[in-house]
């Protein structure tokens, strides 16, 4: 299932920050979950998919993973699944009782960068 998967963002510039000082990733991800406040969301970030704050909690004790925190923010705790075990731990996950959303971000273009006629 992995190998289906596109990345449609280049990680870098997921993770550092903008003009209002968050990075992008976190924003995205606030916006997903207050639409799916439920689900583990899981971002797909290069090879790997991560979970962050409270779902990186979920995902490091059923899968076992180690937690660690987001580049310069240890406020934000993060759980990473690599993208060729992804099948088993979302099963896991659904097992475990919990719906997983599967979310690729999308790199944003800042007006600086925005394509001119």
């Amino acid at each position: 299932m992995a190998d289906q998967f596109e990345i449609l963002a280049d990680e870098h510039s997921l993770v550092n920050p903008g003009p209002d000082g968050e990075v992008s990733i976190l924003r995205q991800w606030r916006a997903f979950k207050a639409q799916y406040p439920e689900g583990v969301l899981l971002f797909r970030l290069g090879t790997f998919w991560e979970a962050f704050y409270a779902d990186a909690t979920v995902v490091s004790l059923l899968l076992g993973k180690r937690m660690n925190h987001l580049a310069g923010r240890p406020d934000v705790p993060v759980t990473g699944i690599p993208a060729w075990e992804l099948d088993e731990a979302v099963a896991t996950l659904v097992k475990g009782g919990h719906r997983v959303a599967l979310i690729e971000p999308i790199k944003e273009v800042s007006e600086k960068k925005k394509p001119t006629k």
